[in-house]
């Protein structure tokens, strides 16, 4: 990868923001880093270097060339599989990186008026909720991919698992009554 791409973003944050429960006052800087964090370490693996390289290489010329057009099944693995995915990836993630914040006081949870939050429990349901539907998203990615034959065979270090080590289901208030 260039170092040009180091920092392109494969979705907006005003497209998360409009396509998701994030709110428009969420921090930019909390929301960028974590859509680089879920480009690197999520979508990556699913695409491969090969193929990852060459999205973020399209995003990067269509930005930064006025005169270059994207290609087209490029663009359709952008627009309708790899941004949804990462919608869903990048709300997963957040909700951590926006509850927990690294003072000089040490790890503190915040909510609008003081530094208190949720009981853990509640967001550990939330978060095993939004894994569900971020493997959802996945599998609809893999499986896009996987029937346009987007992976060279020699690009052998993807990870086209669909199902996550972290899914399962999770019964609040101590399950089915």
């Amino acid at each position: 990868m260039s170092n040009n791409n180091n920092k392109v973003l494969l979705i907006s944050e005003k497209k998360i923001k409009d396509q998701s429960l994030i709110q428009l006052n969420v921090e930019s800087k909390v929301l960028s880093r974590t859509i680089l964090d879920s480009q690197n370490i999520y979508l990556r693996p699913i695409l491969g270097e090969t193929l990852f390289d060459s999205v973020l290489n399209e995003v990067y010329l269509t930005s930064t060339d006025s005169s270059h057009t994207m290609d087209a099944d490029i663009k359709t693995l952008l627009e309708d599989y790899i941004q949804p995915y990462l919608c869903h990836a990048v709300l997963q993630d957040v909700v951590i990186n926006l509850h927990y914040k690294i003072t000089n006081k040490g790890v503190l949870q915040f909510n609008d008026t003081q530094a208190t939050s949720v009981q853990a429990s509640d967001l550990e349901y939330f978060k095993n909720y939004l894994n569900n539907r971020t493997s959802s998203y996945k599998s609809v990615l893999i499986n896009y991919i996987k029937d346009n034959k987007l992976i060279a065979d020699s690009d052998g270090r993807t990870d086209t698992n669909i199902t996550d080590s972290a899914i399962g289901w999770y019964l609040k208030d101590g399950g089915c009554r």
